[in-house]
């Protein structure tokens, strides 16, 4: 509750205040924002320090909690400038507010938990032991060298450390790509086409990262911001949480059910409690919202409003769908 609750109202808060621009609304997002972060670092720093074994998957996840200390509290600063009008340079903490939520937290927490869940959920070779225990500690050595050239004002040397990160980025997605075409089971699962679209905007934001870095004429700077944003937030990011979500939420259930009514019932297993048809048809959904919202970067004034609305309705098939396994738990669990 000290963490879901704040978390939740302090998100509404911030999109309130971003919508009115009121001071007061960016105060009071800051502390709900920085409560229920502060409590989730706190817990999950001090769970994946005690972990028994020091895998790849803790280790990312060590260095991506560290991201998002650091993505954290540059929001705050942020939000102490619109909040509180402190005098900050604004534009710089900005950029590296939004890359360091991006590559430091989530590109680093999804490498960590795809070591752990791609080979055990879809049964496919395990990621090669260098990257596994590697990438993200080099990752975030960069993303720190990178920060550090670009407060100090060392473009050239940022724009190749930025090169470097936009590599490491794509090998990482390169090899799941690879990973997930190996999957020794033949049986259709939706969820494989979450994680294929999720590290294909993945890779596509690193090619287009390192395509602008060294043809700044071949777009408008406007366009590749919106790109990006599009590509890691939706495509990279919203692509593998549904996926995961699919996977977790029925697991969950059935674990649960199992617990509680274990030889007194039949329990159903997991594609009953959410049959593939519903996740595949979201999926083709998600996707359709993803690549209008990618036109309606070029195409403005025509498309924003249609991705706005695809968006919306694929977000609320997810949670129709999750629903349904919520339903069919329940009706499991009090059946006479």
């Amino acid at each position: 509750m000290l963490i879901h609750l704040p978390l939740t109202l302090g998100a509404l808060a911030l999109a309130g205040a971003f919508l009115l621009g009121v001071p007061l609304g960016f105060q009071i997002a800051s502390g709900l924002l920085g409560l229920g972060f502060g409590v989730a670092l706190i817990v999950f720093t001090f769970a994946v320090w005690r972990a028994p074994v020091t895998s790849g998957t803790v280790i990312a996840v060590r260095c991506a909690l560290g991201g998002l200390l650091v993505t954290v509290t540059l929001g705050l600063l942020l939000g102490g400038f619109f909040g509180w009008g402190l005098s900050l340079p604004v534009v710089a903490i900005t950029t590296l507010h939004a890359v360091w939520g991006l590559l430091g937290w989530t590109v680093l927490l999804v490498a960590g938990i795809a070591d752990q869940v791609v080979s055990m959920f879809h049964i496919t070779p395990p990621y090669p032991r260098w990257l596994s225990r590697g990438f993200a500690p080099l990752m975030a050595a960069a993303l720190a060298a990178w920060s550090a050239l670009i407060l100090g004002g060392w473009e050239i040397a940022a724009q190749a450390m930025g090169a470097m990160l936009a590599v490491g980025v794509a090998i990482f997605a390169g090899t799941t790509l690879v990973l997930l075409a190996q999957r020794r089971r033949k049986i259709g699962d939706p969820v494989v086409g979450y994680w294929r679209i999720s590290m294909i905007s993945l890779l596509a934001s690193a090619v287009l990262w390192l395509a602008v870095s060294f043809a700044p004429a071949l777009m408008p700077w406007s366009m590749v911001e919106w790109l990006l944003g599009i590509l890691l937030i939706v495509g990279f990011a919203g692509g593998v949480i549904n996926g995961m979500l699919y996977k977790i939420a029925p697991f969950l259930a059935w674990f649960h059910l199992q617990a509680q009514l274990l030889g007194r019932t039949k329990i159903p297993h997991m594609k009953q409690l959410l049959p593939d048809a519903p996740v595949r048809q979201q999926g083709w959904a998600y996707l359709a919202a993803l690549l209008l919202l990618l036109a309606a970067a070029a195409y403005p004034s025509v498309l924003t409003y249609p991705a706005a609305l695809a968006l919306g309705l694929t977000g609320a098939w997810l949670g129709a769908n999750l629903w349904t396994v919520w339903r069919n738990y329940r009706r499991v669990l009090f059946r006479p």
